[in-house]
């Protein structure tokens, strides 16, 4: 896993990927790419430990 913003698309990253793909995240740790700023203002309100209690997860389709 590596950091980038939290607002940063999943396919600006694996854009060499030559099929589409789904990503199925729980998350557990400070890494999350395509969200946007009011869910995570929205998320950080009920939840601070949002990114990593294991309570939330991700469902994210990309395709190139």
């Amino acid at each position: 896993d590596r950091h980038w913003l939290f607002t940063t698309p999943l396919s600006d990253i694996a854009y060499y990927f030559p099929t589409p793909f789904v990503a199925l995240r729980t998350l557990k740790s400070e890494v999350a790419t395509s969200l946007e700023p009011d869910q995570i203002e929205i998320l950080n309100e009920e939840d601070p430990l949002w990114l990593t209690n294991g309570q939330w997860g991700v469902i994210q389709f990309v395709i190139p």
